[in-house]
């Protein structure tokens, strides 16, 4: 089994406002000198097992900077470029309809500043090595307080696929 990585590239530019905006959101912006969260994403990508055949669904606006970032990393990936935004199911929907049935896929965002990145690698490579067809494992952080802008996993109690963690 392949890992495919699906790299979900868009945004609306006003969370890291004035850095970022509606033309340039915040996955894009360099913020780790000369690196911007989108190409963090790409190095701990290229350091994943089995990866395959890089994806990437962004903005139409958007699809010079992801290319820039894919050329800057040697990385022969492809993008599915949106005329407009839709949201993550859509997105991922599109992604699942270009995918072939043997690979997993691996759906990220492009924004996301992972700390422990060795440990995160570690938990997707020992995920993808148990994980059996026709299931899903999905990676959540537990929350430290409630929040309406994000989604709740609810796990079964005593379930020893519930351990994996980073």
């Amino acid at each position: 089994m392949f890992i495919k990585p699906i790299i979900l590239c868009g945004g609306s530019g006003t969370r890291l406002w004035p850095e970022s905006r509606k033309k340039f959101p915040k996955q894009f912006v360099k913020l780790f000198g000369e690196k911007s969260l989108f190409d963090l994403t790409l190095n701990r990508l290229k350091k994943i097992k089995n990866v395959i055949d890089f994806t990437v669904i962004t903005n139409e606006e958007y699809r010079f900077y992801v290319r820039e970032s894919l050329n800057k990393y040697s990385i022969d990936g492809k993008c599915i470029l949106e005329p407009e935004g839709k949201n993550t199911t859509a997105a991922i929907y599109i992604a699942a309809k270009f995918s072939k049935k043997n690979e997993d896929l691996l759906i990220l965002p492009s924004d996301h500043f992972i700390q422990r990145e060795n440990n995160f690698i570690n938990t997707i490579n020992n995920a993808h090595n148990r994980s059996n067809k026709n299931n899903w494992v999905i990676f959540g952080a537990k929350p430290n307080f409630p929040s309406t802008g994000y989604g709740y996993i609810k796990l079964k109690k005593n379930n020893s696929q519930n351990n994996l963690s980073f």
